[in-house]
């Protein structure tokens, strides 16, 4: 579909878009929706509540009010259905940590023009950098896989598997689901050691110590447990450059036993470098953050598998996301 003409307007809105993000970014690092909760309250009730100057928090109410994410009632703010079940702390929907995630990124994109004159990433890879980036990092993508499991459970092809290997698994969240749905399922989670705490906690939380365990280790230099009738790679090309991404893609259908599937979920770009918009984007946030990381078109991923020897080649769609499931068979002997 031919998108909307590039108005005046358009262009004014969309460079001037980072202002709602850095509201909802604010109201989220200060807990404005954790402290209203299911009250209604007015500025100055919150500005207490949060230790916040009482001018400032109508401000921001004011914006947050008029971008929909609170309800104005006279001079009371309250929650709507969606900030209440995605930006409060006491839900087990909490978008926060991702969109805390988010706003660390914000320093390294205002440096893209950077990034595009050399090539060169400006800021540190996540999963390799100081403790609170590395932390943040680890639970917002806990809770996105959380998120994502279920529907990715209910329809991959589970229930003829044995033994799984998460690679690059990081908190485990989709071995842990995998196993949940097919009880006959035992698994390695495999990342490197920093990710160990937070594996280790969700395995032992859903009381799967005989059926998960956490494997430390970097799955470019180190070998793979191998043994595996499934694998799941979940957004880790993305971060590599082409030549490990082949290469580890060969590694993972060679740790498979003959018939085993391999799944890659990534953010895929269509064969023409057109789009979708969000994969074109998130290629640019890996040039600011990986040496040679970038988003793979469908075409790029489909060649690797093929060249890694798998068969049987399938695309999945996931609903409402950005992202697709390529799975492929090692032959059977």
């Amino acid at each position: 579909m031919i998108p909307p003409e590039w108005s005046r307007e358009r262009i004014l809105q969309t460079s001037s878009g980072y202002w709602l993000s850095c509201a909802l970014h604010t109201a989220v690092e200060l807990k404005l929706f954790t402290a209203l909760g299911e009250e209604a309250m007015h500025a100055g009730q919150l500005a207490q509540a949060l230790h916040t100057d009482t001018d400032a928090t109508e401000r921001l109410l004011t914006a947050l009010a008029a971008a929909g994410l609170l309800k104005n009632e006279g001079q009371m703010y309250r929650n709507t259905e969606s900030s209440l079940t995605y930006l409060s702390h006491r839900s087990p929907d909490y978008l926060g940590d991702m969109l805390q995630y988010h706003h660390l990124l914000m320093h390294s994109w205002q440096k893209l023009s950077d990034s595009v004159r050399t090539g060169e990433p400006v800021r540190q890879r996540s999963s390799h950098a100081d403790n609170r980036t590395r932390d943040l990092f680890l639970r917002a993508m806990a809770d996105n896989a959380a998120a994502l499991a279920p529907q990715i459970a209910a329809i991959l092809p589970l229930q003829n598997h044995r033994r799984m290997l998460d690679l690059g698994g990081g908190s485990g969240a989709y071995a842990l689901r995998f196993c949940q749905t097919n009880p006959e399922l035992t698994g390695d989670i495999f990342d490197l050691p920093s990710s160990r705490l937070m594996a280790e906690t969700t395995i032992r939380e859903a009381g799967m110590e005989e059926r998960l365990q956490f494997v430390g280790g970097d799955y470019l230099t180190d070998p793979l447990p191998g043994n595996y009738d499934l694998i799941w790679m979940s957004h880790i090309l993305h971060a590599e450059s082409r030549e490990n991404a082949r290469a580890l893609t060969y590694k993972a259908a060679h740790a498979l036993k003959p018939g085993g599937l391999l799944v890659i979920q990534e953010f895929v770009l269509d064969s023409q470098r057109c789009g979708p918009l969000f994969p074109a984007l998130f290629s640019l946030n890996m040039l600011l953050g990986t040496p040679e990381g970038r988003a793979y078109c469908d075409i790029e991923l489909t060649d690797m598998m093929a060249q890694a020897g798998l068969n049987d080649l399938q695309r999945l769609e996931i609903e409402a996301t950005a992202s697709a499931l390529y799975l492929g068979h090692r032959p059977k002997i």
